[in-house]
């Protein structure tokens, strides 16, 4: 059984999986070098180090078997298949995101995300740091971003020199912590107060925040929240909703499907210690009121996205793949769930679809009525090609094996990036998985295909879908252990 858990720190824990799993995948003379200690900045700035440098410590640490870190310094990091702009978009990180390096070419770093990924993207994207350095900065305060888009500013003008743009689920640092946190955390508690009276904010004003380069910049306090405050949160709903945190720490990366971004799943021990008594009470708590408001926020988190085009590998504001809209609409609320479709089928609770041809029906609009009788809104509905009868069951799934207009294909990279069963030659033949959505209840779905789109499952609609005589599984995340 599937359980679910929440996030600490967003785009941070843990660094990588296990050096067992890096060693199966990238092999064992693709280990790297630590920047060194003596640097006179405690955080490196890609684009500030010398790339001869970073290329003699790469092959260096092949011989000495070292690793190199690396944060990402943009608000979105594009990483692709080759080192080349050319090459097609892989997949994307926000952010804040810790990376490892394990190849250079030219200015191209190619990396091993937490999705986990393995690709490339350039240099001045990332700030490089040793291990001391990224322990540091994994401990200091954090804040996340979670505005659809922002600036951040040299002052605190609009009017001022833009350092960079920002993009929601982004994690930034306090440029002074100790003052700055507290004045946010009690600005946030007063916002949510005249909320609750009004349906307005009243947060407002500039913070000073640092970059994962050490650079400090200004953003409107509006578009932040403090990442422990806006966690808290979170883990009190899922926990409300019957969902329940790992064990342990170690339970946390191997309790789910391994494409589960290990970004996420490493629940430190003090954090499920605090959390052990509601854990307990949580499994026969559940409350139908809370289970609603997790899939209200699910669902207007996705439509937030709506008319943000497609992007073949986008998880983020500036474009979306659809298992990437459905990724982030969901890891904005707490959960974490793998990065492609053919991964996410295998999550939660499966709900069963009265599939029939479509084609062999009269009563088109009644027959995906029937399909669609057990859905809630947050559900995550699949769409593709079914197996044949005589081979479908429910454990019949195939990945992601064809490229259509709205899906991602695993194999186009390295086979670190996908998780999904591997077929044998004595295999039955699998259903397919090419599309994903969220179902918003009432025959709706948002999803990404062309754009972020709002479409109806039922024939006859005005914004019919036209695949969605297409949709073949359905699995529901939201309350399930």
């Amino acid at each position: 059984m599937r359980k679910y858990f929440i996030i600490l720190i967003l785009t941070l824990l843990p660094l990588m999986s296990s050096t067992q799993d890096c060693e199966a995948v990238q092999g064992a003379n693709q280990q790297v070098a630590y920047l060194s200690e003596s640097s006179a900045q405690d955080t490196l700035v890609a684009g500030q180090v010398d790339e001869q440098q970073v290329e003699a410590q790469l092959v260096n640490a092949v011989q000495d078997g070292t690793k190199q870190r690396a944060v990402v310094n943009l608000s979105t990091a594009y990483l692709r298949l080759s080192p080349d702009y050319e090459s097609p978009l892989e997949t994307q990180e926000l952010m804040g995101t810790v990376v490892e390096v394990i190849d250079s070419s030219r200015y191209w770093r190619k990396v091993i995300s937490p999705q986990p990924y393995t690709a490339w993207c350039t240099d001045k994207g990332l700030a490089f740091m040793s291990e001391k350095q990224i322990e540091s900065y994994i401990a200091e305060p954090k804040i996340i971003v979670v505005a659809k888009y922002a600036i951040a500013y040299t002052e605190k003008s609009i009017d001022s020199q833009v350092v960079t743009d920002l993009v929601m689920g982004d994690v930034l640092r306090y440029a002074n912590a100790q003052q700055d946190r507290a004045s946010l955390v009690k600005q946030e508690e007063r916002a949510a107060k005249k909320v609750a009276r009004q349906n307005q904010s009243s947060k407002k004003g500039w913070l000073e925040v640092k970059l994962p380069s050490g650079q400090t910049c200004w953003v409107e306090k509006v578009n932040l929240r403090d990442y422990d405050t806006w966690y808290r949160e979170k883990q009190e709903l899922i926990l409300l909703c019957g969902n329940r945190l790992p064990n342990s720490a170690s339970e946390s990366a191997s309790a789910t499907n391994s494409a589960v971004s290990s970004v996420v799943t490493n629940v430190t021990e003090s954090a499920v210690a605090n959390n052990s008594s509601e854990r307990a009470v949580a499994t026969n708590s559940a409350t139908q009121e809370a289970i609603e408001d997790m899939q209200q926020r699910i669902c207007s988190t996705a439509l937030r996205f709506v008319g943000v085009p497609y992007l073949w590998g986008g998880m983020s504001p500036k474009g979306f793949d659809c298992s990437g809209l459905v990724r982030i609409s969901y890891l904005m609320n707490g959960y974490a769930l793998p990065r492609n479709a053919s991964q996410q089928v295998f999550e939660g609770q499966s709900i069963e679809i009265e599939y029939a041809d479509i084609d062999q029906v009269e009563d088109k609009r009644a027959e995906m009525q029937r399909r669609i009788k057990d859905l809630q809104p947050g559900d995550l509905i699949f769409f593709g090609t079914r197996a044949p009868e005589t081979a479908a069951t429910e454990s019949t799934l195939a990945p992601e094996t064809a490229a259509t207009e709205s899906t991602r294909a695993p194999e186009t990279a390295t086979a670190n990036n996908s998780a999904a069963p591997a077929e044998t030659a004595a295999a039955p033949q699998k259903d397919k998985i090419t599309h994903v959505g969220i179902y918003l209840g009432d025959g709706k779905m948002v999803h990404s295909s062309h754009l972020v789109r709002v479409n109806s499952l039922l024939p006859g609609d005005p914004d019919y879908y036209e695949n969605s005589h297409k949709l073949i599984r359905a699995c529901r995340i939201i309350s399930f252990e």
